[in-house]
């Protein structure tokens, strides 16, 4: 068991309907993020849980949260990738929630987006390419979930 304040759990999610890999990456450790954002393509799309010991429930205090943080430096443009923040949701319904399914609906949600095409700036390598913004993102994702009831 993990010091809860010191790692994050991770789960990170590798193409359309791939299977979960579970990574524990350090917070405090910049090279982790960047070895995660590599594996993923950028760190918009990394979801974040920090799980504490279980309660009486037996469910874990956590704190839910994407591995990005707020992006200050892009805020306000529409660059910044909703992702990871929906993901971050996602977990908490399983993990908090007891939610399951739900988390499965919102998670395929978004891979059906992607697969649609759907890209925010930091998945595109391309200089000067169209992308979407994080309101049509995040609008296509809910689009997709309500489309799956």
């Amino acid at each position: 068991v993990h010091n809860a304040t010191t790692f994050a759990l991770t789960e990170v999610r590798i193409g359309v309907a791939a299977a979960i890999i579970s990574v524990p990456i350090l917070r405090r450790v910049p090279p982790g993020k960047i070895a995660a954002a590599m594996l993923t393509g950028s760190l918009g799309m990394l979801p974040s849980a920090s799980l504490g010991q279980p309660m009486a429930n037996g469910r874990p205090k956590a704190l839910y949260e994407p591995v990005h943080g707020s992006a200050p430096d892009i805020a306000g443009q529409g660059k910044a990738n909703p992702i990871a923040c929906i993901l971050s949701f996602a977990m908490a319904l399983r993990y908090s929630f007891d939610q399951g399914a739900e988390a499965d609906r919102l998670e395929q949600a978004v891979e059906t987006v992607l697969a649609d095409g759907y890209r925010t700036a930091d998945l595109l390598n391309v200089e000067g390419a169209a992308f979407s913004t994080t309101s049509e993102m995040g609008d296509a994702i809910a689009a997709a979930l309500d489309a799956s009831l």
